[in-house]
């Protein structure tokens, strides 16, 4: 793949696509406000579990909620198995249909674990089974998380924990029913840091970062757009494009969307108080496609929320915070819509 670096601050949006519906409950008819939940998509529904809430914040949600997108109504699962040590940011990598890895995460005071679990949905419930490995990379939260349906491997990248920004790139192996894993060395690599935007290419092999904090002790957002191919011979990080400086955040919303082959970004915080604006997307192509997309009707922005691309095409967020409180909601953008069919927001 041949990356070109380039900027968005000046290009005009040139694709279709509205904010298209919205969707709000309370405490009685769904989940509890929360932010950095484990998400996953099974069938036409979507499934949230854990979290970290907001009574007080960082304290830590260990249920489970299917969204019935059709319906558009919640129904409570069982949790079944061992409960990982975290709750907040537990990242999530698909490894088959209805079987997902969760690793890391934070508990109510941000102790950090580096623990691997499994989770398995079935019907109404979700079964958790902690999995066994060698070396894991240290403890953190808000890092970037993958898996390679190809090979089987397993990728980490930054993230944070009460020691600090966490340095490196980590692979493991299956090796006899162990997840072995190692630090991999490259000639330039991103910088540290967390809160990133990220997504896996099943296509290629490809892992996408973008922005993210890289100071622990400063509000420090990297504006980068990086890229790894884990499947090249000599896997190398090239830095592909940049985002203006306005959209370098921390904790944004954010999907990936295999059918696209794009990473959407929405809100997050480029200073630990307002929400960026806009929604952006990076599509990865022999040179990559980076656009600002600015709507009417867009919701209400927010950070530190949940965000999955549905098999419909359609991207859906929801959850996390803003100045004035905690969301209970699904947003839906549609990228395909053009302006004269598109319905306003509940």
């Amino acid at each position: 793949m041949i990356h070109l670096l380039t900027t968005i601050a000046s290009l005009a949006t040139s694709h279709p696509g509205q904010w298209v519906n919205a969707h709000s409950w309370d405490d009685t008819t769904g989940p509890a406000p929360r932010e950095h939940t484990s998400v996953f998509v099974h069938d036409d529904d979507i499934i949230i579990f854990a979290g970290s809430g907001y009574k007080p914040q960082l304290s830590p949600l260990a249920d489970a909620w299917r969204f019935d997108t059709s319906d558009a109504e919640w129904t409570a699962m069982r949790v079944e198995g061992e409960l990982p040590e975290s709750a907040g940011s537990m990242r999530q990598a698909q490894i088959s249909d209805n079987r997902y890895l969760l690793f890391g995460g934070y508990n109510e005071t941000f102790a950090c674990s580096n623990t691997l679990s499994a989770v398995t949905i079935e019907d109404d419930r979700i079964i958790i089974e902690r999995i066994e490995q060698k070396d894991p990379p240290s403890a953190r939260a808000l890092h970037a998380f993958a898996a390679d349906p190809a090979t089987g491997n397993l990728i980490v990248f930054g993230g944070v924990s009460q020691q600090g920004l966490q340095e490196g790139t980590f692979v493991a192996q299956l090796k006899d029913g162990v997840y072995v894993w190692e630090r991999q060395e490259f000639d330039e690599e991103p910088s540290p840091r967390f809160g990133m935007s990220y997504g896996f290419d099943t296509e290629s092999g490809t892992l996408i970062i973008a922005s993210g904090q890289d100071s622990g002790t400063s509000m420090s957002m990297s504006s980068q757009i990086w890229t790894l191919n884990m499947r090249d011979k000599e896997p190398q990080w090239d830095n592909i494009a940049q985002l203006p400086d306005t959209n370098a955040v921390r904790n944004p919303c954010f999907a990936w969307d295999q059918q696209r082959q794009s990473l959407w970004i929405w809100c997050g915080t480029p200073d630990g108080r307002a929400n960026a604006p806009d929604l952006i997307n990076v599509t990865l192509s022999q040179d990559p496609i980076v656009e600002r997309n600015t709507r009417e009707n867009e919701p209400q922005q927010r950070s530190s929320g949940a965000g999955v691309a549905m098999n419909d095409g359609t991207l859906w967020f929801g959850f996390g915070n803003h100045a004035k409180g905690a969301m209970q909601d699904w947003v839906v953008f549609d990228p395909d819509l053009r302006a004269d069919r598109a319905s306003e927001p509940d």
